[in-house]
């Protein structure tokens, strides 16, 4: 396995677990409090419409659990083998998850073989399409630096490159998901959803309802791969910077930022996706996380994205009781 999957996988655990946790607002959770305060079930229970009771009071217990776990004045976990409310910084993270009884310091390690496979597996598909696609468009200048083309023939080697990393998203994207969903399940030996690497790859491709996640894959992969290969595409022929070593640097870090910034929400979608378990068979079902996911799934994309920025938003619960700090919404 090489040093950079080694020493990057506690970091994209942290990263992964904050990004999938479920950390509802204040003012997400008072509103069905006040829809429960207000709605009289003894008239219901009279009627035949029992599908209406039963959803009804199962949002009720629902939300009278998150807010036991999220409003108390301790970090009371929402069950015994769960990690406490995350804070935001990766950090902290990795020491709250090396801590943990249930999870411990090997726990940082979850997907380090996934990680390193999807990574050698991206390293031989990629280029492999990338060259497919060249020679489809019959592009024989697809090694020479974009910013070295002309405009014309630098967007359709553009294109190719783009269009190559999207396929390579989709074809590898078993393999994401099995990263993801080894990560956020929990290290309980009794609670494990899967049981191996080969258990969680079989089970998501052979049993298992991965078509939300299509979506979200094709339009990271598309913006990601776009932003990173126009960079110096962009700078060299748009921006008038390359005379300046200074103002070329600055003008990189500005771009990293920026694809940062645009491209870690629509991460953050995907991987809510990616750790959402529906059986074809059984249904929606919950498997057990060590942390706090949403009980309720995800419709796609765009009911993730809206969800996020309506329900969440809540506060961190320091153990003195008080307000720790804000929990972000994306980032």
């Amino acid at each position: 396995m090489t040093r950079t999957s080694y020493f990057a996988s506690p970091y994209i655990v942290a990263s992964t677990l904050l990004q999938v946790q479920f950390s509802p607002s204040t003012q997400y959770l008072n509103k069905f409090r006040k829809i429960s305060e207000t709605t009289d079930y003894s008239n219901v229970n009279d009627s035949n419409d029992t599908d209406t009771v039963s959803e009804s009071e199962s949002d009720f217990e629902m939300v009278q659990d998150l807010s036991g776990y999220l409003l108390s004045n301790s970090l009371k976990q929402n069950q015994p083998f769960q990690l406490p409310p995350l804070p935001n910084s990766v950090t902290e993270v990795m020491v709250t998850i090396s801590k943990n009884k249930v999870e411990g310091f090997t726990a940082l390690w979850k997907c380090q073989f996934v990680e390193w496979f999807l990574d050698m597996s991206n390293y031989l598909v990629n280029p492999t399409v990338e060259a497919s696609i060249a020679e489809l468009l019959d592009i024989n200048d697809d090694v020479i630096p974009l910013a070295d083309l002309d405009t014309d023939r630098a967007l359709i080697n553009l294109t190719a490159r783009v269009t190559g990393s999207i396929i390579t998203g989709l074809l590898l994207s078993p393999l994401d998901i099995v990263k993801t969903r080894l990560i956020v399940q929990t290290s309980h030996p009794i609670h494990k959803t899967y049981k191996s690497t080969l258990d969680c790859f079989s089970k998501v491709v052979f049993s298992e309802d991965t078509t939300r996640t299509i979506f979200p894959t094709i339009l990271y992969h598309s913006v990601a791969n776009l932003m990173y290969h126009s960079k110096y595409l962009v700078i060299s022929k748009i921006l008038p910077l390359t005379t300046s070593p200074i103002l070329l640097a600055l003008s990189q870090f500005t771009f990293d930022i920026l694809n940062l910034v645009v491209t870690f929400p629509l991460d953050t979608v995907r991987k809510r996706l990616y750790a959402q378990y529906f059986d074809i068979y059984k249904g929606a079902n919950q498997m057990e996380t060590c942390v706090l996911i949403n009980p309720i799934p995800y419709a796609g994309f765009f009911n993730c994205f809206s969800r996020i920025v309506i329900e969440e938003g809540g506060d961190i619960i320091g153990k003195n009781g008080k307000v720790k700090e804000k929990r972000r919404w994306f980032f």
